[in-house]
């Protein structure tokens, strides 16, 4: 079979086919268009992002769900440890629950920020830019990620204080506190 133009009996618009690397199946392309120079430039355009890598994959007519639980067999199947598998299936079961029925290839933009939203009223900004990293990874894996990638901003998380080093002020209090503590401790114990 060629990669070149051609029309269906019963349909006004151009097609086209091309071999699956992974599979080694022709499959057809439906360019959209009735004007041969159209879709002409159509196939044109499928076939550079092909090469590059970003036309999507079979798995983009995948449900969130098959997707979820096929990227979690295969976590299995590559003996990670069972505590990040534990961790992998709870942050999904978040992401399933409100996204599960949903095809890959129909998530939005729009779709995410309602996800944030939604999420941000229950739990932390860093368990919902978790889950959405997750999904990403299945987005990324049905090449879909790119088209989604440039207008996706995480929500802005607290800065953690925990780890971090007194400044000059806080070592002097601390130091000055600790002092007192030990001249009480001591002018107790010794009028007991």
């Amino acid at each position: 079979m060629s990669q070149g133009l051609h029309r269906h009996p019963r349909s006004p618009f151009y097609c086209f086919a091309y071999k699956c690397v992974s599979s080694g199946k022709w499959i057809h392309v439906n360019s959209k268009q009735r004007m041969h120079k159209a879709a002409g430039e159509v196939r044109t355009q499928f076939l550079s992002d092909l090469s590059r890598g970003i036309v999507p994959s079979e798995m983009a007519r995948w449900t969130v769900n098959q997707a979820a639980d096929h990227w979690l067999e295969y976590r299995k199947a590559t003996n990670r440890p069972r505590r990040t598998l534990l961790k992998d299936a709870a942050v999904l079961k978040a992401v399933k629950a409100r996204l599960g029925s949903k095809k890959l290839s129909d998530i939005t933009n729009w779709m995410l920020d309602d996800y944030q939203a939604a999420r941000a009223k229950t739990v932390t900004a860093a368990t919902v830019n978790r889950e959405l990293r997750y999904l990403g990874i299945l987005l990324k894996r049905a090449k879909l990620w790119n088209r989604i990638r440039e207008d996706y901003k995480p929500l802005p998380q607290q800065r953690s204080v925990r780890g971090q080093s007194l400044t000059a002020a806080q070592a002097t209090i601390l130091a000055e506190t600790a002092v007192e503590i030990s001249l009480n401790g001591l002018y107790l114990c010794r009028h007991k």
